[in-house]
């Protein structure tokens, strides 16, 4: 099985809800993604659409020297076990920023990826 899914961008709110959408904080280091109504505005805010995926978080570490962090929630899914390399790409944009290549991709190996919390929680470094 291969999970593929892409977090849609937009300020809260979306076409899909009033709670649902990205948040900037004010020193625009960290940006929040909330989905509450499972739907996901990529796929016309169909009932389920949103697989399961609650949040997203990225965070700008750069002015310590730390890189960026980022991190995809959801409950009621199926992400794990990786068998193969988990692929990350973050795109600060839309498709045309991604066509553009302003865009970045990790792969981590399954030896990095660790599926804990009773099958719950999959965390990769």
């Amino acid at each position: 099985m291969v999970f593929d899914y892409t977090v849609p961008g937009g300020l809260i709110p979306t076409a899909c809800g009033v709670k649902d959408g990205w948040k900037t904080n004010t020193a625009n280091t960290a940006q929040k993604y909330a989905n509450k109504t499972t739907q996901n505005q990529n796929f016309a805010c169909a009932a389920g659409s949103a697989q399961g995926i609650s949040g997203a978080q990225a965070k700008d570490k750069t002015a310590n020297l730390k890189g960026a962090t980022f991190q995809v929630k959801g409950k009621n899914g199926t992400y794990g076990p990786v068998v193969g390399p988990l692929r990350m790409t973050v795109v600060l944009g839309g498709a045309a920023e991604s066509t553009g290549g302003q865009c970045g991709t990790h792969a981590f190996a399954p030896a990095n990826c660790v599926l804990s919390g009773g099958g719950k929680t999959l965390k990769c470094k």
